[in-house]
């Protein structure tokens, strides 16, 4: 039901289709009652348009998601397989004209080349027909054109079922049921990374991501700017389109987190920074984040609160909470005049005193009563 809803809402709601439709429709009441908001409407849709035909907006709203995973480093082990997700050739096109037809042809140009490299992984090609009523024959394609490029066919494995990246997850997990020491790279768009990242870690499948295809040129490099429309119309409808997608997979729990990231190492794992160690566990796959408290949190405990090391009374001394607890102070009634007198008791006797932060936090505990 969620891939015939998304498919039907793509063909109604393309992002371009449906600011033109606001300008439209906005141009059609402008001498209505309801003119004003019509012509606020119309103009805005335009603006958006104009922005995203002449200026690099689309590349602004895709080099968050292709910088979300970047590519692992070269010293990672060689992995047991590779995973390529479907998308990247025309199937149909490519059966008629009888040569490849791309649509993101890096993915399995960059499938070959690691399959090369790593000659002794298997290579797993998963996607099927990603339409409501054609078949598709990308995944038969795509081996054909691997093949052609040097690549054993026996290594190659199709799963030509999956009509989403969801179901890429799943039924790759499910034909190939890896093991938690094997490692396994997964290989398609840059911009299309973070989402596949996501469904997979919902699937069990610990991969490590391999991006391809990038529009952008990186980190802290300038946007360029393409006085194409065509092209910026594209790259901002594809950046639109996935940024939706994950707020939907979000919202459906097909995600656990709206904007997945890469796993980060404990700090008992932590190395250089930069080294293949520090991104990836012994397995080879991402190593796992343990949360930490922050240092100012309230729920810390009372020792950890205190300004100086806290020590255990020695015989003889008394403790700040027997003196508060045998006083007639309530927590009410503390004040800034009790403190100070403790604190010039303390300069003559053996009392371990905290800070004035913890002390106040301290007489606020429930469990300390005045006699």
């Amino acid at each position: 039901m969620f891939f015939i809803a998304s498919k039907v809402y793509w063909t109604l709601a393309s992002p371009i289709l449906v600011l033109l439709m606001i300008a439209l429709l906005g141009a059609l009441v402008a001498f209505s009652r309801h003119s004003r908001f019509a012509k606020a409407a119309t103009v805005l849709s335009l603006v958006v348009l104009i922005a995203a035909a002449a200026t690099p907006l689309g590349l602004w709203l895709v080099r968050p998601l292709e910088d979300r995973f970047p590519p692992p480093p070269t010293d990672v082990p060689p992995p047991d397989g590779i995973i390529v997700l479907g998308g990247a050739m025309n199937g149909a096109t490519s059966t008629a004209r009888g040569q490849p037809v791309f649509d993101e042809g890096e993915r399995v140009v960059e499938a070959v080349l690691l399959a090369k490299r790593y000659p002794n992984a298997r290579i797993i090609f998963t996607g099927g027909s990603g339409s409501l009523f054609r078949v598709s024959t990308e995944a038969a394609e795509a081996k054909k054109l691997m093949v052609e490029l040097g690549v054993d066919p026996s290594r190659i494995t199709l799963e030509d079922k999956s009509r989403n990246t969801e179901e890429n997850a799943e039924f790759t997990a499910a034909m190939i049921h890896p093991k938690p020491s094997e490692r396994w790279l997964l290989v398609t768009s840059a911009f299309h990374m973070t989402r596949s990242m996501g469904v997979f870690e919902k699937a069990g499948f610990n991969v490590i991501a391999y991006p391809v295809a990038f529009r952008t040129r990186g980190p802290g490099r300038d946007l360029p700017w393409d006085f194409s429309p065509a092209n910026n119309l594209r790259v901002f409808e594809t950046a639109t389109r996935e940024w939706i997608g994950l707020a939907a997979y979000w919202a459906t729990g097909r995600i656990d987190d709206l904007f997945p990231g890469p796993l980060e190492p404990e700090p008992a794992q932590a190395t250089k920074k930069g080294s293949a160690e520090s991104r990836y566990s012994k397995e080879g796959g991402p190593s796992r984040w343990t949360p930490r408290k922050r240092s100012g949190s309230t729920d810390l405990p009372f020792r950890e609160m205190t300004s100086s090391p806290a020590r255990e009374p020695a015989q003889g001394q008394t403790s700040c909470a027997a003196i508060l607890a045998a006083t007639s102070i309530g927590r009410q009634s503390f004040s800034m005049r009790a403190y100070a007198l403790f604190r010039t008791a303390n300069r003559s006797s053996m009392i371990t005193l905290p800070s004035r932060h913890a002390f106040l936090s301290l007489s606020a505990r429930p469990s300390i009563r005045p006699l």
